[in-house]
């Protein structure tokens, strides 16, 4: 296909030869038709974000509807992207170009008719607006949050520079800029087209990555070689080679340090954190900028500003974590009364939940229009930067003060002087006042301090004379073994009191008066057949009622007063004193005791007493 030579192409007219250019008048932008084009777009897109939100769920768009409401954007960027493509391959004024578009005119049709700069630039600035608008619309509509779907083209950005390069003659296009508006336009068609359906074939991160790569080769590449790239192009351009440069240099020293510790590379360890990956929603600018920040934390002298603080012990299990780390827990003396009057299990003070607050965006006035995402990311990055050129000022000064001489102590009051020349006495004594309530709030804060010491103190004190709660939960064979130990006047009685509650079943009848009466002492005119029914009675029910937990303490009750009994025999001098050992207990008892000590069953009462005897106790103490 031939070309028609250089002499032939006509030479750009501009339509502001008889208007002032950039240089003349600075402030001719601001009543240019582009100007008014951001002003517009912001109304636009202010008024689709507002309009055009559905209330409730999102609105279902089938896939046709989506290349419908997405065709006249796809429409105006593919005429604008030819029209750029064209007159990119007629420059042959730029012999940086030169070696790169022999290989694309072969591909882009030719025409006679060519346009002017100024109108070729303002047709790519009104499709870029007819893309955000349609963009928006359907964001609107399918209520597309920020993450999926985040806002990154500067369309105010771009209708600066395409206002530069229209109007003023020293930075007219050549084949580089025209080059590079190419590319925004690229980016916006192919977005366009991608998400035409849902899910994207091609995610907008892979997207972006491969044309940010084609331009990072065309700026380092025309930059090597000569002195012809845009300069007002530069500027970003360096910054994401110079980000892209230091996230390298970061996993290589990453890399070499794990090499040299572990000896071997954990990929997993190399690479950042899921949390600081980029989505694949992303722009790869807005990757570039998170990948850096990133990189500036796990460098930072001061840190990690986004590790978590310390927590203070609350009252209410409720912590509120702010974006930038700091918790907000509320606590005040009067909690921490509350909490001491009512004696607050020490579990309550536990941290149960941690709600991370996540950073709110809600809409912004024209964020669409300048990429509202970007210019966030953008701040935080530089944000982060100029927090660690503070730090080395900082430690700079720190470190030379030391080999310093002392300031003149003159230099100490010329914040005063200056504040006294700019706000006067009334300053001052603003000051005065503020220092004043700084006092008084520190003088409070010791004051609880010390109310809160108090209280601990108070609370340990407590703590120490109180009552031993063990004493309520003893089992049967510690009370048993305390009955053993107990040596007092009324030692006998307990003893008794005691036996006769133990053998008595869970699910017996409370043990009254009148029955531990009838059990200890019954009468002798009493019928024979009330005491062995009474007999009878309680080891049926015990029988029937008698479980596992039962059986242990029984079980443990009469090795106990087994043991108790051979004790005493072993110190019993003759039959009187062991026949003075024997106490009433409950009948089932009364075959084994009475064959282990010996006796006949045809002793039926006491010689002591004369009572009815049932079995024999290793309890009594003589």
């Amino acid at each position: 296909m031939s070309h028609p030579p250089a002499s032939h192409s006509p030479p750009p007219a501009y339509a502001t030869e008889t208007a002032p250019i950039l240089s003349d008048s600075p402030i001719h932008f601001f009543v240019s038709r582009y100007a008014i084009a951001m002003v517009a777009m912001v109304i636009i897109t202010n008024r689709i974000q507002h309009v055009c939100t559905p209330y409730g769920r999102p609105a279902r768009i089938t896939p046709t509807e989506r290349v419908m409401l997405r065709m006249p954007s796809i429409a105006m960027l593919s005429y604008a992207l030819l029209r750029l493509l064209q007159a990119m391959c007629a420059d042959t004024t730029t012999p940086s170009a030169q070696a790169w578009l022999q290989y694309v005119r072969p591909w882009v049709p030719q025409t006679t008719q060519t346009m002017a700069p100024d109108s070729l630039l303002w047709l790519a600035l009104l499709s870029a607006c007819v893309a955000q608008s349609v963009s928006t619309a359907v964001r609107s509509l399918e209520l597309t949050s920020a993450q999926d779907d985040p806002s990154t083209f500067n369309l105010v950005g771009f209708g600066f520079i395409l206002y530069i390069h229209a109007h003023a003659r020293q930075f007219a296009p050549n084949a580089h800029v025209y080059l590079i508006v190419i590319a925004r336009i690229v980016e916006l068609l192919g977005m366009n087209v991608l998400l035409c359906r849902r899910p994207p074939i091609v995610s907008r991160l892979v997207f972006t990555m491969v044309l940010s790569t084609v331009m990072t080769v065309h700026y380092v590449y025309t930059a090597a070689l000569s002195d012809e790239y845009p300069i007002i192009h530069s500027g970003g351009r360096l910054m994401e080679v110079c980000i892209l440069g230091m996230i390298a240099l970061t996993l290589a020293l990453h890399l070499l340090t794990m090499y040299f510790v572990d000896r071997r590379v954990d990929l997993h360890r190399l690479f950042f954190h899921r949390s600081s990956l980029p989505r694949r929603t992303d722009d790869f600018s807005l990757a570039v900028l998170k990948l850096g920040t990133a990189c500036l934390h796990a460098t930072k002298l001061t840190g990690f500003s986004c590790e978590l603080q310390t927590l203070d012990t609350p009252l209410r299990t409720y912590v509120e974590l702010h974006p930038d780390g700091s918790t907000v827990i509320e606590n005040s003396i009067e909690d921490l009364e509350q909490m001491d009057s009512h004696t607050y299990h020490p579990l309550e003070h536990e941290i149960k939940d941690v709600r991370v607050v996540l950073e709110h965006t809600g809409v912004e006035m024209g964020g669409v229009v300048r990429g509202a995402d970007k210019m966030r990311a953008l701040g935080h990055f530089f944000q982060t930067l100029l927090e660690i050129g503070w730090t080395v000022v900082r430690e700079g000064v720190t470190y030379a003060a030391r080999y310093l001489p002392a300031p003149p102590a003159w230099v100490y009051h010329l914040p005063r002087y200056a504040r006294l020349f700019w706000h006067g006495t009334n300053g001052e004594a603003e000051r005065d006042a503020r220092l004043a309530r700084e006092a008084a709030q520190r003088a409070e804060a010791q004051k609880v301090h010390t109310r809160m010491e108090e209280l601990r103190a108070r609370r340990a004190e407590r703590a120490l004379h109180a009552d031993d709660e063990e004493d309520a939960d003893l089992d049967a064979t510690q009370l048993v073994a305390l009955a053993q130990q107990d040596q007092g006047a009324d030692a006998a009685a307990f003893q008794d009191v005691l036996v006769k509650h133990m053998l008595r079943a869970d699910v017996a009848p409370p043990l009254t008066r009148r029955a531990y009466a009838r059990l200890a002492a019954p009468a002798a005119s009493a019928p024979a057949a009330t005491a062995s029914g009474t007999d009878a009675w309680l080891p049926a029910l015990m029988r029937r009622s008698e479980d596992p937990s039962d059986r242990q303490t029984r079980m443990a009750l009469l090795h106990l007063l087994h043991e108790r009994r051979e004790a005493l025999r072993a110190h019993a001098p003759g039959e009187y004193d062991r026949e003075r050992l024997r106490l009433t207990l409950a009948s089932q008892q009364n075959a084994l005791l009475a064959m282990q000590s010996g006796h006949s069953r045809a002793m039926p009462l006491c010689p002591t007493c004369r009572a009815p005897v049932a079995a024999y106790s290793r309890l009594y103490l003589p």
